[in-house]
């Protein structure tokens, strides 16, 4: 899997892709082969529908609830095979989509109330951000070895500064938005009756 923004676009349909996951993507491309931020990874999935990419090994699914999964557009995932999406789950534009986290184990969240607030996440290194990321990383750990160059990037791009509050920021964006978790699993469950 790649970071070509045209395969990429797939996951968004007709939305526009935001301006802010083509930059890093360019980023990413630049710096291939190295970690920017713990062990998040940009990918393009190889342009595979997310309908498929997400469920595509139980017969049926992508024909019978593809459109509820194309509400989400895929852009990056952790080594577990975890993976962080925008959610659409209001048809509102890219800029302003929500990031959720689907974890490979099965807890499912929303993370961000856009992609600049995921983006600030970034700043701080954490690994597996997803799934972890009130948990302050090791002072003593190295940073991933291209992250002063995102730290540069996110500057030119005007990325917000990095959280003070992280917990406050989950909070604030879980409150504006429907429960992702909740959507997620109802969905899961009936993808699941279609192997029974």
């Amino acid at each position: 899997m790649g970071t070509d923004t045209e395969q990429l676009r797939r996951h968004f349909l007709d939305r526009s892709l935001p301006s802010l996951l083509e930059g890093l993507f360019a980023f990413a491309t630049k710096h291939k082969g190295e970690w920017f931020s713990g062990h998040l990874e940009l990918s393009d999935f190889d342009g595979v529908d997310v309908a498929e990419e997400l469920w595509g090994h139980v017969a049926g699914a992508a024909q019978t609830y593809g459109d509820d999964l194309r509400r989400l557009a895929l852009f990056a995932q952790d080594g577990d095979g975890s993976k962080y999406a925008l959610w659409f789950h209001a048809d509102q534009p890219s800029e302003g989509a929500p990031v959720v986290y689907i974890n490979s184990e099965g807890e499912d969240s929303l993370l961000t109330d856009t992609l600049a607030d995921f983006l600030t996440l970034l700043r701080l290194d954490r690994d597996d951000v997803g799934m972890f990321a009130t948990v302050p990383r090791d002072p003593d750990s190295e940073h991933a070895e291209a992250h002063e160059a995102y730290l540069e990037w996110a500057d030119e791009h005007g990325v917000p500064a990095a959280p003070t509050d992280v917990e406050a920021l989950l909070r604030s964006a879980r409150a504006k938005h429907p429960d992702f978790a909740a959507w997620y699993l109802t969905l899961k469950e009936k993808i699941w009756a279609l192997e029974q």
